[in-house]
């Protein structure tokens, strides 16, 4: 999914890692480093 995800503006990618992270934290957490966003 990360590799879809690439080239997203931060301010959209970021609500959707929270809701990933929301169902599986750990899921949540390596889209996010993958991706480069911080939460």
């Amino acid at each position: 999914i990360s590799g879809t995800m690439k080239g997203i503006s931060e301010a959209i990618l970021k609500p959707n890692i929270q809701h990933f992270t929301k169902c599986d934290p750990d899921y949540g957490q390596r889209i996010a480093a993958k991706l480069g966003i911080k939460l």
